[in-house]
């Protein structure tokens, strides 16, 4: 898993930042990460564990110990693992060794299949992430060579009968150390006061030809898999870092969705087409939002909507090579502030989350655990791609053929109604009803446009939500049966700055279902939108790589026969189903490893105590949250009374003494154990401050945690809730 080692696919310092369809970010609609209860894993995964000898027997503890605790190796089936060492190993039970079960109460016995290499390493403990749940971590010789055999040059044959836009002012903003460049922007203010917005993806379908050696390998892996230093990319290097990124100074091919924007933040007209680019110059989150600080446009300003005070009397300071670019980044905080007004306006929920930042070193240790700053500059390319997204799926539906929908359906009633239960210890209620909520950009009553009926694609079909034209020929979104995301934006903005804002957040987003990928039309509830699409990230995603061979197949026109129709949506379907899969793993997978990295900071920390707030209650105890993002637990088998679990409520109250841990609640926590194989961190509460819950008085907690009494066989029914990916 060395860096220097290009057929490992495992790319040091390649961490791209957090855009539509990514991990949670700050203020973004974030979508929900796989409930632990459905574990998904892929075919090559494996039981990875740490080694340990003791007797004449060696032992491996698992890192998943949820369901066992420890599997006995025999002597002779070690291959070599010494104390220490993280290992593969292949598991079947006692079986016919009874006395060794009766002696050693081991229920299984195993083989060591492979040694990774010293659990104490903390890129071991990554790798065993990685094979744990069956990650695609490298590339065979023969899918490196085919991509190394890609011309890394864009020729006057290839560029042929695009329209070339290398002259126009296209620039890429990204991390800072971000290689796997997909996407580029442009924007011209009109004379009509318009915009001309310019979303340009990197073509890899050109390059990733259906059904070659590259397109199989891409279809496994279903994404590129992030941890804090590095990535699994989808594609190899060649590709991913090469001649599909969209590197600056460079002609590079592209899909470019061009829209003309009103002050409304309307797409009035739009191409989507290939095109030939060269980017005049990569800018990175930080460098943009630096000059945005200096002209007013703080992100705090943008949001509040309170100017702050340009910089003056100050030695200017060059930011950008090209000072046309300037000008240029003005007019796209300004449309981005349009563009999400319009977008809360009709209803897209968009929570205020901490995102991690976690700082490592060369040799992977971890020096810096915190919070993210959110940004403007991010927020700028998070709104682009959400129109360009929206406005591809939008054309492609009305085309009436097959395509690839980013699809989130409404909560279901009966989790409507368990929030509704636990929001009433805050004094609040969800907004719900059985009437059609329709909801759009104007201020017309439902009565004054008339109800138009669903497409044809969902007539007839018992669908969470459908969608209609309204007179004016205006896409519109009805939310039928239980709610719509507008009572979901209402609470957020009841709660905002407010004691309890976290805590009625995390209710929220766990109330919500998981977005997944699907060829039916079932809309995007988080986002309020009536059509959704992954267009912009083919580097990154299959998804996106998909729906680019179905564009450039297609043009503008859509047009396909009944048969071609057919085998089209029976590989939709298949696509569908396999990239969900690998989305959720990739999660899963990214999770684990950003908990591992906290335990290994925190492990610094032992004895310290910080102030912290309750982000979970369970029957088996509290999960509590610190203001660096580290999360840990403090286990109810150590509090000093006996107490009752309230699900509902999401309460544990003590018996004889009426106190009562409470979510939201803030306390005061000790460091006492972390564990570095599973990426536990145990609290212990030493004092909590008395907070006034509805309807049941006073609460003021403590206790601490007892290491170790944290797996599923100890509390099956009632696993911690995570948080629900809905972009």
């Amino acid at each position: 898993m060395k860096k220097a080692k290009p057929a490992s696919g495992f790319h040091g310092k390649d961490k791209k930042p957090a855009k539509p369809g990514m991990r949670r970010a700050p203020g973004k609609p974030a979508e929900s990460k796989a409930p632990r209860a459905e574990r998904p894993t892929l075919p090559d995964a494996a039981m990875t564990g740490t080694y340990q000898t003791e007797g004449a027997f060696g032992y491996v503890t698992p890192d998943d110990r949820r369901e066992i605790d420890r599997v006995m190796i025999l002597q002779g089936s070690e291959s070599g693992a010494r104390n220490g060492d993280k290992v593969i190993i292949e598991m079947t039970p006692t079986g016919s060794y009874r006395n060794l079960k009766r002696t050693s109460g081991v229920e299984y016995i195993g083989k060591v299949l492979e040694v990774l290499g010293a659990g104490s390493d903390p890129k071991t403990r990554v790798m065993a992430v990685i094979r744990r749940l069956g990650l695609r971590y490298k590339y065979n010789e023969a899918q490196l060579q085919a991509a190394d055999q890609l011309n890394q040059r864009v020729t006057e044959a290839l560029a042929a009968g695009r329209p070339d836009l290398r002259e126009r002012l296209l620039v890429t903003i990204d991390g800072e150390d971000t290689r796997d460049i997909d996407d580029a922007v442009s924007l011209e203010k009109l004379s009509d006061g318009q915009w001309r917005l310019g979303v340009h993806i990197a073509d890899v379908a050109h390059y990733v030809k259906e059904d070659s050696i590259l397109d199989r390998e891409a279809f496994a892996r279903g994404n590129s898999v992030y941890f804090p230093d590095s990535v699994l990319p989808m594609l190899p290097a060649a590709l991913s870092n090469g001649i599909c990124s969209l590197n600056a100074g460079v002609d590079r091919l592209a899909m470019s969705c061009i829209m003309t924007v009103n002050s409304r933040g309307r797409v009035v007209s739009y191409t989507i087409e290939p095109t030939l680019v060269r980017i005049r110059e990569k800018l990175n989150y930080a460098q943009v939002q630096g000059y945005l600080n200096r002209q007013g446009w703080s992100t705090r300003a943008a949001l509040t909507g309170h100017g702050s005070e340009i910089l003056r009397n100050q030695p200017e300071h060059i930011y950008f090579k090209d000072r046309s670019i300037e000008p240029m980044l003005l007019d796209m905080a300004q449309l981005c502030l349009v563009l999400r007004k319009a977008r809360l306006k009709r209803g897209s929920i968009d929570f205020d989350f901490p995102e991690s930042k976690i700082k490592l070193d060369d040799e992977g240790n971890v020096i810096e655990v915190g919070r993210k700053d959110r940004m403007l500059s991010e927020m700028i390319i998070e709104e682009f791609m959400i129109l360009a997204n929206e406005t591809v799926a939008t054309h492609y539906f009305k085309k009436g053929v097959p395509f690839l929908y980013r699809v989130h359906e409404t909560p279901p009633l009966d989790g409507l109604r368990t929030l509704n239960t636990s929001l009433a210890a805050f004094g609040l209620h969800l907004r719900t009803g059985t009437l059609l909520k329709e909801r759009q950009h104007g201020s017309h009553s439902d009565k004054e446009r008339g109800r138009s009926k669903a497409p044809a694609a969902l007539r007839g079909k018992k669908a969470s939500t459908v969608v209609a034209q309204d007179e004016d020929g205006e896409t519109i979104i009805k939310y039928a049966s239980t709610i719509d995301p507008h009572a979901y934006q209402e609470l957020l903005e009841a709660v905002k700055d407010k004691p309890e804002q976290q805590a009625v957040s995390t209710l929220l987003l766990r109330s919500l279902a998981h977005a997944r990928y699907s060829p039916l039309v079932l809309g995007h509830f988080g986002l309020a939108s009536p059509y959704y699409s992954h267009f912009t990230s083919p580097i990154r995603r299959y998804p996106d790589l998909a729906i680019h061979r179905i564009i450039k197949k297609l043009g503008m026109e859509g047009k396909l026969s009944d048969e071609e129709k057919f085998q089209l949506q029976a590989r939709l379907e298949r696509y569908a189903e396999q990239t969900s899969l690998c989305e959720r793993v990739a999660e899963d997978a990214e999770r684990k490893v950003d908990n591992l990295k906290k335990a290994e900071y925190m492990s610094h920390y032992i004895g310290e105590e910080y102030d912290g707030v309750i982000s979970g209650v369970t029957s088996y105890g509290l999960y509590i949250a610190l203001p660096n993002t580290v999360e840990g637990m403090a286990h109810i088998s150590t509090l000093q009374d006996y107490y009752e679990f309230d699900e509902a409520r999401l309460r544990l109250s003590a018996m004889r003494t009426r106190k009562s841990y409470t979510l939201g609640q803030k306390v005061k926590v000790r460091v006492t154990n972390v564990d570095l194989d599973a990426g536990y961190v145990d609290f212990q509460l030493i004092e909590a401050q008395e907070t006034k819950v509805a309807g049941n008085g006073k609460a003021s907690p403590k206790g601490k945690y007892a290491s170790g009494e944290r797996h599923a066989g100890k509390a099956k029914a009632s696993k911690k809730p995570v948080g629900r990916k809905t972009r």
